[in-house]
């Protein structure tokens, strides 16, 4: 696609919107911190983690993570476990409903990747790919939610495909990629509570979208937002936590798959993981 002149500073605009700013020394200083404080514990009894050991035989390869969507929590805890055991920290596509004061820094020095899947603007799209191409040609590992929202139930949704073509058409390109199968879910989801009002406050918002009016569509967007983050204060006082589950599945090349038959793989390949209990 070429970008017209006149649409060059938009192009531009859009590619600072959705890049991350990833930095090492924040990332380990901010989980170092979270380690100190004694974090985890307040949002979970425990987070029990099965198949480290087949990312630790990949770990000096570029990495592809594709993990099912459960929960906000599931940012901040696969990163987490990775640091932990000194294994690859990837980029992670984040929807861009996270980026929102005081947590947009935060976010974006994590490595994570802002995209919003309701913008259907050809130059944003266009934008997104070659924000995400680009951190794959690096040699950046990634890590792609590929329902493409929280699953709220059973099973594993549709994969949304863009990203893991991306992926596809990199590695065929010369890049050494191994996907990683992964899965989260949890005995209580934190923001579940919170679901219901944030739905409600999503469709208000759509509704006010589609009649133009950008104020309190904005408003509605907001709501939602902080009412999900919300959530999180109450958890910290709750006996009822439960635990979190992280599973990661044995890594493969992807070079010589197709995308139709790459796609069925990850999605069998996490929906087995995530129906496997801990």
């Amino acid at each position: 696609m070429r970008i017209a002149v006149e649409d060059a500073e938009r192009f531009a605009r859009y590619c600072e919107e959705i890049r991350h700013n990833f930095d090492p020394k924040y990332f380990n200083r901010s989980a170092s911190m979270a380690k100190r404080l004694h974090v985890t514990p307040w949002l979970f009894d425990d987070i029990k983690v099965e198949g480290l050991e087949n990312i630790e035989v990949v770990k000096d390869k570029q990495l592809f993570f594709v993990s099912n969507h459960k929960s906000l929590a599931d940012f901040l805890i696969q990163p987490y476990v990775l640091w932990e055991n000194h294994l690859p920290i990837p980029r992670i596509i984040a929807g861009a409903n996270l980026f929102k004061f005081p947590f947009k820094n935060f976010w974006k020095k994590c490595g994570a990747i802002s995209f919003d899947r309701k913008i259907k603007d050809r130059l944003y799209i266009f934008a997104a790919c070659e924000v995400i191409r680009g951190v794959l040609l690096s040699g950046e590992s990634l890590l792609d939610y590929a329902e493409g929202t929280r699953n709220r139930g059973e099973g594993v949704k549709k994969f949304k495909t863009g990203i893991i073509n991306l992926a596809l058409k990199v590695a065929k390109f010369g890049n050494d990629i191994y996907a990683v199968p992964s899965s989260a879910y949890y005995d209580n989801i934190i923001e579940k509570d919170a679901l219901e009002t944030v739905d409600m406050w999503k469709a208000k918002r759509d509704f006010h979208l589609d009649k133009g009016e950008k104020l309190r569509a904005k408003l509605y967007d907001n709501l939602c937002f902080y009412f999900d983050y919300l959530a999180y204060v109450p958890r910290v006082f709750s006996k009822n936590k439960g635990n979190a589950y992280l599973k990661f599945g044995k890594a493969f090349p992807i070079k010589d798959f197709d995308k139709l038959s790459l796609v069925e793989k990850l999605y069998q390949e996490v929906s087995t993981l995530s129906n496997q209990k801990l």
